[in-house]
């Protein structure tokens, strides 16, 4: 068998990541309609044990350990006898499929599965690479529950050891490139909402389950929401955990004041249909983002909006909000992600990576009249705009979060989350909103913009920080 191991991009879990050993369970009601086909992602990170120098817990070693235990099939990880595994997806209605690819210890790995009821295939990809493939001999039953860590009858001596985060179930198979976009740009850190329908029990390591919440099925093509934690999970302690069911369980009020509930319009609102938005290049060709609304609705919610973009590089694509869409007084907020490479061929070319219409032109660039300009400008045109002077050298070609605070005589400029300068900018709103270029056209951005938020607030300083956090543990 080759062996190969396939190394995460993500340098270190989100907080909300849940720890083994054990196990979450829904054994309530159907998760998708009969014959459904599915897909399970999830990022997952396996640790040793403190008294056993392997994956697999205890003395024991057993061949055959659980990630996921469906009403209908089982992932499993074969132990061979080292600090790795691997991964096989099983059929308990006849068949299986089993990877070529190790899975590190000690490593964030993204694991997606796909099953099509339409012609029976299974397919395994660890950190977008498809590792494995195949056929079931029989249809899958109806999906009706799912454990994650469980391992059968051994759970006292040999549960996973690990941590597991981001775990969606979609009913349907995903796209490669749908795959692709979780796998660059992981874009969901999943708000813990009082509100939720329902709350995952927790099993550790031999008391039965306390409890468990109905099944819920999801028939509009929306990804489902399977688990979020408040807290580590350490030891024998009780882990906090709540789902969150899009769309409708979404109450978009709490967006504006609680950033740290993010929302990801990908699984939410979004699905392949009604284009919003559209890429262009500065020849004016056009290309399909992303971005997608099933319902015609406005991607600003109550004054906030998420978006997740594809990187681009030097092509100097945009990424158009109308003022339809987006229309906000001040305060507002915007943070962009990004890297600037510049401009090789003109080094004091401008590079824009935001820029409001009409008369609220919000914008950051480095502006150039020479080689050697290092002047990145904040503002609002109709208002003021006032330089901030950063080397060259901190940022070209390096990742940056850039934020601008529009809020009068109190508006402000963020790098890394750390305030760099104030100024009065007049009292203009926001009418609209390009990503990656200026509203002309003109100035493309060279470099990398896949993540922005924009809000009707005015973000403090520890909001700040705590978006340059979470931003910068995706893109670095």
């Amino acid at each position: 068998m080759r062996r190969t191991t396939y190394f995460s991009n993500r340098t270190r879990p989100i907080s909300r990541a849940v720890r083994f050993p054990f196990t979450l369970s829904n054994r309530g009601g159907a998760l998708l309609p009969p014959g459904s086909s599915y897909t399970i992602e999830t990022w997952f990170q396996l640790h040793t044990w403190a008294n056993a120098p392997s994956v697999f817990g205890g003395t024991y070693s057993e061949t055959h350990q659980k990630l996921f235990l469906g009403s209908s099939f089982q992932l499993y990880l074969i132990n061979t006898g080292t600090d790795v595994g691997v991964l096989g997806f099983e059929s308990f209605n006849g068949g299986s499929i089993e990877t070529l690819a190790i899975v590190p210890v000690q490593q964030w790995v993204h694991l997606r599965l796909t099953y099509d009821a339409t012609d029976l295939q299974g397919t395994i990809y660890l950190n977008n690479t498809l590792v494995g493939q195949g056929s079931f001999s029989a249809p899958q039953q109806q999906f009706t529950g799912l454990d994650l860590g469980h391992i059968g009858s051994n759970r006292s001596v040999s549960n996973m050891n690990g941590q597991m985060d981001e775990t969606r179930i979609w009913p349907y198979v995903r796209s490669a490139a749908q795959n692709a976009a979780s796998w660059y740009c992981p874009n969901y850190l999943l708000p813990d909402l009082s509100e939720a329908a329902a709350a995952w029990s927790y099993e550790d390591p031999i008391p039965p389950n306390p409890a468990s919440w109905t099944g819920f099925a999801d028939g509009s093509g929306h990804g489902q929401f399977l688990m979020s934690s408040t807290n580590q999970y350490e030891g024998s302690q009780p882990v906090s955990t709540v789902p969150f069911q899009a769309p409708v369980a979404w109450n978009p009020t709490r967006l504006g004041s609680l950033l740290a509930a993010w929302y990801a319009p990908d699984s939410a609102i979004l699905s392949p249909d009604n284009r919003v938005i559209q890429w262009r290049d500065k020849t004016g060709q056009h290309g399909d983002s992303e971005l997608r609304n099933d319902v015609q609705a406005p991607l600003l919610l109550n004054g906030s909006i998420h978006y997740t973009a594809n990187r681009y590089s030097g092509l100097h694509q945009i990424i158009d909000i109308s003022s339809s869409q987006l229309t906000l007084p001040q305060p507002f907020s915007i943070v962009v992600r990004a890297r600037i490479d510049g401009n090789e061929a003109a080094p004091g070319a401008t590079d824009y990576l935001f820029d409001g219409y009409n008369n609220s032109r919000t914008l950051i660039t480095n502006n150039g009249s020479g080689a050697n300009d290092e002047h990145f400008y904040f503002g609002v045109e109709s208002g003021g705009m006032y330089p901030i002077s950063i080397s060259r050298s901190t940022w070209q070609g390096q990742w940056h979060t850039y934020a601008l605070v529009v809020n009068g005589l109190n508006s402000a400029s963020y790098l890394d989350g750390k305030l760099i300068a104030t100024n009065d900018i007049g009292q203009s709103g926001l009418n609209g909103l390009r990503f990656g270029a200026r509203f002309s056209n003109e100035h493309g951005l060279n470099g990398e913009l896949p993540e922005a938020i924009v809000c009707s607030e005015a973000l403090n300083a520890t909001k700040m920080l705590q978006i340059h956090t979470y931003l910068a543990a995706k893109y670095s």
